[in-house]
């Protein structure tokens, strides 16, 4: 909304500019940087109050802690298990970009978590219809 506000405002002004002036002008910085700090402000209260409620309400959380857990287990498996140097196409690129070791594991483990949860949630809606068909 504050965007919308000074963008509107300030159209005038921009129009009247020329097109080499317009790509320099600093004439919206207010609300783009005004829309990216609300936008940070309220992660970052999503983030607290997720945390006071988890905090407060454990036995309520148990089973999104359990499911974090279980992300997390399967992450650092998949980065243990990831070959940093990787094969073919994935080989060349990461020796033209300079990738490092460590992000190429980091890469590869939530590559291949994101597969597993993938896969999970397939397996899970499927057995969900089996079982729904039989009741």
């Amino acid at each position: 909304m504050i965007f919308l506000i000074t963008a509107f405002s300030n159209a005038e002004e921009f129009n009247a500019l020329s097109e080499s002036e317009q790509m320099e002008t600093s004439i919206f910085n207010f609300g783009l940087y005004s829309a990216i700090i609300l936008t940070v402000l309220c992660a970052a209260a999503i983030l607290v109050a997720g945390l006071i409620f988890t905090v407060l309400n454990v036995k309520n959380s148990l089973k999104a802690l359990i499911g974090l857990a279980v992300i997390i287990i399967i992450f650092f498996i998949a980065y243990n298990m990831a070959d940093p140097k990787g094969t073919g196409s994935l080989a060349r690129t990461i020796l033209e970009e300079g990738i490092q070791e460590k992000s190429s594991r980091f890469i590869s483990g939530a590559i291949s978590t994101a597969i597993v949860l993938g896969g999970g949630a397939i397996l899970a809606f499927i057995v969900s219809e089996v079982s729904n068909l039989f009741k």
